[in-house]
């Protein structure tokens, strides 16, 4: 047995040899992946409730909770998405495992977002049922559900591949990657600060997870040669990102140092840097990078807890290729 008997899609051999390696990029992510472990209970959260409570305005609150609603149920939508659509269609072992590693990742932002409701004692109704409640938000997971049903049961790869587009290009890539910014803009103003730690780690795997989706869009269209027209993706993009700015004009109202308008701007360029990625050329034309620190915010740095005297390092998903160009 040789790695070239592997497959991304479709492979009938191989499928149980993670060795040798196809796609070594696969198998150094699932390394990278393991040096950046981390858990909720390491970020301390003691003043967490009593800034929400006392330090944040009624307005600054408001966008907080619909804000981290979003954020949790996304979470769950895209690690439903992997193990039941995404998983399923792989048959390369050293693929796989990465896959596998992404929704073990997924599992803990879903334990870290429930830690947070209970550390902030906010009624879990609310939140998980917070999308069905604000159509805005409704609206982008319900787009979202059909390329989740395109990529379980796709009739071409055009369609696998627009799903793949879809999920990590945009969901991820855009929708959630920007989506942490309007509690960063807290943390920024030393708001929320316990909870905004907590984030950067779940952004950090997320730019992993992106440059991953790239890499295997990649992969895809040397191996299969399929790439969908520019056209196509085009107008993906440029639907995703009106739900986008109809969500944001829903949730985020003007607070210091954050608005909705900023948030849209800061999507376009987030798109155009993913269609750059892609090998696609920009939707926008002078999309602004409105929030120069929000890329920093991948960039946790060592952390030491003096309570158990222990030092955890953390590596930075801006050494990916491909996270940033």
């Amino acid at each position: 047995m040789t790695y070239h008997d592997k497959r991304l899609i479709g492979g009938q051999e191989g499928i149980n040899n993670l060795m040798p390696a196809k796609y070594p990029w696969a198998w150094d992510m699932v390394q990278k992946s393991i040096a950046n472990t981390w858990f909720h209970h390491e970020t301390p959260m003691g003043r967490e409730k009593y800034s929400y409570e006392f330090e944040l305005s009624d307005t600054e609150r408001q966008l907080f909770l619909d804000v981290f609603a979003t954020l949790t149920t996304s979470d769950i939508a895209i690690l439903r998405n992997l193990a039941a659509c995404v998983l399923k269609q792989i048959t390369a072992p050293e693929v796989e495992l990465y896959l596998a590693t992404q929704i073990a990742e997924e599992r803990v932002h879903t334990i870290t977002y429930q830690h947070i409701i209970e550390v902030l004692a906010l009624g879990e109704d609310t939140i998980y049922s917070r999308y069905l409640t604000i159509p805005e938000i409704k609206a982008k997971f319900e787009f979202a559900g059909k390329y989740s049903d395109m990529i379980a049961h796709f009739h071409s790869l055009e369609e696998f591949v627009e799903g793949l587009i879809f999920y990590y290009a945009i969901f991820e890539g855009i929708w959630f990657y920007n989506g942490f910014s309007p509690i960063f803009s807290l943390q920024r103003r030393n708001l929320m600060t316990g909870t905004g730690t907590q984030l950067q780690y779940i952004m950090r795997d997320e730019a992993n997870h992106v440059a991953f989706g790239i890499r295997l869009l990649r992969g895809l269209e040397e191996e299969e040669g399929v790439r969908l027209e520019q056209d196509k993706v085009h107008d993906l993009f440029r639907q995703a990102l009106l739900l986008e700015e109809a969500y944001a004009h829903r949730v985020i109202p003007s607070v210091l140092g954050y608005n909705a308008q900023m948030h849209v701007k800061q999507s376009r360029f987030l798109a155009n840097r993913r269609l750059k990625q892609l090998g696609y050329a920009p939707l926008f034309e002078m999309a602004e990078n409105v929030l120069p620190w929000l890329d920093e915010q991948v960039n946790v740095q060592k952390e030491k807890n003096f309570f158990e005297t222990r030092v955890t390092e953390y590596q930075s998903a801006a050494s990916l290729d491909g996270t940033w160009d």
